[in-house]
């Protein structure tokens, strides 16, 4: 007799949707790798800390959380350091982009009269944290910022008085880039409109000094709520966000994942301050991964591949478990490292191999995938 525990396990293996941990480091070439800059081979950067950071002085742990013991001095340095560089009042660490996103969104339970409109791609950290703050929340069509209008003078008539609006940048799984200029001109026409962007797969990569999209986009004094990580083209871990310091305190305050979580180590916190400072000195790498990433939709375009997103993040569609496990075990085995991406990740009949680019990348490793990418199919 099986528990129903091990029953859910047996449904998860039968619809081809079991996952779990590889044993092993592979030595395939990794497509699937979020360090977009490629920093985690950066031997030189790496002796370069060392040399500048001394780690042995840091003490192993930070011991407690922000409000406890672990309000280490390093914490306030990047905080005060992010909030220059973004222009803002204040900035606050997160453990991770995780922490980030539930934490602040489902601390909005505080506020009256109040709603959250979504792009319906956000990822799962985002849905998570809307539910956690048990307000009423919408989504609107990915993108279309003619229907997030239609809902944000839906909710003025009914008497919101607060409209959170919630994108990503960059969006995780399809790789495409939210529409920050319109979203940003509609929140100048509506002053019930708050706007929450999450940056994480753009931090680094996009904008002139590797600050995201908004940066690149000009539209960063329109954003209440920037969200950011350190988990991804910073080869870190840990996240922020930067707004008006009432925000922030606010925050402080009522942000669950902060308050009841232990503070991230020194010597972290150390790498993500040394690694934001020496961002704008990365603008060739962030031309490279852009032209590889213009190769290589050129190259799957012309084996009939379509909606290739517009950034690193590349999605191969191919509908089905069977179909896209297949797939996947076939670039497998010519030597690339790749992953199918299934239900609940993404909604079923839009499963997919998830292409993630990396400055480290030569471009003929471009030109060598192309050879063993098939056709798509109809």
């Amino acid at each position: 007799m099986l528990t129903p525990f091990q029953q859910r396990l047996q449904f998860l293996k039968d619809t081809n949707n079991l996952r779990s941990v590889a044993n092993e480091e592979t030595q395939k070439l990794s497509f699937i790798s979020n360090d977009y800059l490629g920093l985690a081979e950066e031997k030189n950067l790496h002796l370069k800390f060392w040399e500048e950071v001394r780690p042995q002085l840091l003490p192993m742990g930070s011991t407690g959380s922000r409000l406890l013991s672990g309000n280490i001095c390093q914490a306030k340095a990047l905080e005060l350091l992010l909030a220059e560089k973004y222009k803002t009042e204040a900035a606050l660490l997160f453990n991770s982009g995780y922490h980030a996103n539930v934490g602040i969104l489902s601390s909005l339970k505080g506020l009256p009269n109040a709603l959250i409109i979504a792009d319906k791609l956000c990822h799962a950290s985002i849905i998570d944290g809307l539910l956690l703050s048990g307000l009423p929340f919408m989504r609107f069509r990915h993108n279309s910022v003619e229907h997030l209008e239609q809902l944000i003078q839906k909710a003025i008539t009914q008497g919101v008085k607060t409209i959170v609006v919630v994108v990503e940048s960059i969006y995780s799984m399809d790789g495409d880039l939210a529409n920050l200029y319109g979203v940003y001109e509609l929140k100048k026409r509506y002053p019930q409109v708050m706007l929450y962007v999450d940056e994480a797969h753009a931090i680094g990569v996009r904008g002139k000094t590797g600050l995201g999209l908004a940066e690149e986009t000009k539209t960063l004094p329109q954003i209440d709520f920037l969200v950011g990580t350190f988990g991804k083209a910073f080869c870190s871990m840990g996240a922020f966000v930067v707004a008006k310091e009432d925000l922030i305190s606010y925050f402080i305050n009522t942000a669950r994942s902060f308050i009841f979580s232990t503070m991230l180590p020194p010597i972290v916190v150390e790498w993500n301050m040394f690694i934001l400072q020496h961002m704008p000195l990365f603008s060739s790498k962030r031309e490279h991964l852009l032209k590889l990433g213009s190769i290589l939709r050129k190259g799957l375009r012309q084996k009939g591949y379509t909606k290739l997103g517009d950034s690193h993040i590349i999605p191969l569609y191919c509908p089905g478990n069977d179909n896209s496990k297949i797939l996947a075990n076939n670039i497998n085995q010519h030597g690339f490292e790749v992953r199918a991406i299934h239900v609940p990740t993404v909604p079923a009949g839009s499963e997919r191999i998830r292409l993630s680019l990396s400055a480290a990348m030569p471009e003929q490793y471009i030109h060598q995938f192309l050879q063993v990418v098939p056709k798509a199919t109809e």
